[in-house]
């Protein structure tokens, strides 16, 4: 594996089953409204088909490096937007910032429009939320930016939803991340 990336989190490799809970979803407000439109508009198209694409759809979605939502989750905390601040000031120092235990939580709203002819009959929106926590980190801040970061040890947690269906969760008890991580952020 390249980069950890969401899909990495809530899937493995071997796992194609995206849509374990398709029965739930195909009676949630949003499907329903998109088989309507689908049967509307599209004579001679099977829903099968569609709702097919749909969950093969839910993993590309996750395309989302681990590393942008950890930099993300620290850039926002007051004590390190400071740091960023104060090197960014003064130039050429680097400043090593150890981190305790602590837990970064993100949400995230990814979503599939259904096109027909350019015209859109509706779309499916996920909800996916996450929480790392960490247990010992540095980061190395530097020129304004969140240069690297070094993490310990690492539990997460996380969820994929679509109206009110759970359609993954998935908790890891040790999270693998590479010796450090360079950000661009």
């Amino acid at each position: 594996m390249d980069e950890m990336t969401l899909e990495h989190f809530f899937f493995s490799r071997d796992d194609l089953n995206t849509c374990g809970k398709r029965d739930e979803l195909e009676k949630t407000g949003s499907m329903t409204r998109i088989r309507e439109a689908v049967a509307g508009v599209a004579r001679g198209m099977h829903w099968e088909e569609v709702a097919d694409m749909l969950c093969r759809s839910v993993k590309p979605l996750l395309d989302l490096p681990v590393r942008e939502i950890l930099c993300s989750g620290w850039t926002k905390q007051a004590e390190i937007e400071e740091y960023i601040r104060k090197s960014a000031r003064q130039g050429g120092e680097t400043f090593l910032v150890p981190l305790a235990r602590h837990t970064l939580r993100s949400e995230h709203k990814p979503a599939v429009e259904i096109l027909l002819n350019q015209r859109s009959l509706g779309e499916i929106v996920f909800h996916v939320s996450l929480a790392f926590t960490i247990d010992g980190a540095v980061l190395v801040i530097g020129q304004g930016h969140l240069r690297e970061a070094k993490v310990r040890n690492c539990i997460g947690s996380g969820r994929i939803c679509c109206d009110q269906v759970v359609m993954v969760e998935k908790a890891m008890d040790k999270i693998r991340f590479p010796d450090r991580f360079v950000f661009t952020c």
